[in-house]
Formats: C-alpha cells, structure tokens, sequence
C-alpha cells in the first residue's frame, strides 16, 4: 500500500538524518584548540570565530598564516578566569574541516 511504501521512505530518511548528523558531530572532534584570551563576556558558546594561527614558516621576513589550522571555529566551551591581575577567557575550540 501507499502509506507502508511513504513509511518505509520516511524511516530510510530518518535513519540518513541521524547518521548525517553524527558524523557531523564526530567531524568537530577532528581538530580542537583550547586557548586563552584576553577576558571577553561577550563570547559565547556556539558562537563562530575566525583563529589566524602563523604558519611554522615565514615568507620574506613576514609571518604568514597557516593555511590549514587557521580559519573558522566553534566555541564549544568557555570559562571566564577572575584574578586580582585581571580577567581572561578560556576557550574550547572545534573545526570540522581544514578548509574555512
């Protein structure tokens, strides 16, 4: 019948969704970072962020960005330091490719 047939089709596409979106999920473990800033309160997880990180090489006497690790990250975790010296910002990175 047609409605065995349109919930075997929306079963298949669930089952692609999940696994689609896990292996997404894995891809952000791929590469991490976690660094320390200057304090901001105004970051937040899930927020985007670009990283230029300088490349283990220079050109011509100028630093130059590495081309696979900087680009776009996620803030997937955050803490705020307080200290008589001043405030800093802990960040737990995570990019799902080497190309953003």
């Amino acid at each position: 019948s047609s409605s065995s047939a349109a919930s075997d089709v929306y079963k298949r596409q669930t089952v692609w969704a999940s696994a689609y979106a896990y292996s997404r999920y894995q891809l952000l473990k791929a590469i991490t970072l976690d660094i320390t800033v200057p304090g901001n309160v105004g970051l937040y997880v899930g927020m985007v962020i670009r990283i230029n990180i300088p490349a283990s090489s220079k050109e011509e006497e100028r630093t130059v960005e590495d081309p696979v690790y900087s680009g776009l990250y996620l803030i997937t975790g955050l803490r705020h330091k307080y200290t008589p010296e001043g405030i800093t910002t802990i960040l737990n990175l995570s990019k799902d490719s080497i190309i953003s």
